[in-house]
């Protein structure tokens, strides 16, 4: 085996495994992101909607170019009025419903449209789960859109996981990559090249 071969094949390999990984992690961000896979959810109605475990967060959805702050109301005593003092939120399985808990730490940005996070839940189990937004105040229904989106944070955690297991992977030959790479140089001063 040639000096320069035996010398870098290790840390070669090594490199490569690593190379895998980020490439893998980046393909796994990019073709599983809960955004673009969001589910629109109707007003006034129920929707059936097949959820794995996990965290998930109900959006309302708008323009940022006609509707910057959301649908917001003045009130007699010129209070401005929560878009979720508006609705009744509901998440059920076969008929026993989940503790859904306000949340407005979370928010998106595509293109012109904005999401803003009005209420999270937890799912158990994989199973169908039914989601109704109700309301009878706000007489505008067509411009309420919202959105279920899967926890981001959960995702974004397990591609790290993956790549964290590349680089253990590549650990049994950085080690000994290194350890021969300096014995080569060694031996190379030593002969005086």
């Amino acid at each position: 085996m040639k000096p320069f071969i035996r010398q870098y094949l290790l840390l070669i390999l090594a490199g490569s495994i690593i190379s895998i990984g980020i490439v893998i992690s980046a393909i796994s961000i990019i073709k599983d992101n809960p955004i673009s896979g969001r589910n629109f959810i109707p007003v006034n109605a129920k929707t059936a909607v097949e959820l794995v475990p996990g965290k998930y967060t109900i959006f309302y959805e708008y323009n940022q170019s006609t509707k910057q702050f959301g649908p917001l109301t003045i009130t007699s005593n010129n209070k401005n009025v929560k878009l979720t003092d508006w609705l009744q939120i509901s998440v059920k399985n076969h008929g026993n419903e989940l503790s859904l808990k306000g949340d407005s730490s979370l928010s998106y940005s595509i293109n012109q449209n904005v999401g803003e996070s009005i209420i999270s839940f937890k799912v158990d189990r994989q199973d169908q789960y039914e989601i109704s937004i109700n309301t009878k105040d706000f007489s505008d229904i067509d411009a309420l859109r919202f959105t279920l989106i899967a926890d981001f944070t959960e995702r974004i955690f397990s591609v790290f996981k993956n790549f964290a297991i590349y680089m253990l992977i590549s650990i049994p030959f950085v080690l000994p990559g290194f350890w021969i790479y300096i014995r080569e140089e060694k031996k190379k001063s030593r002969s005086g090249f």
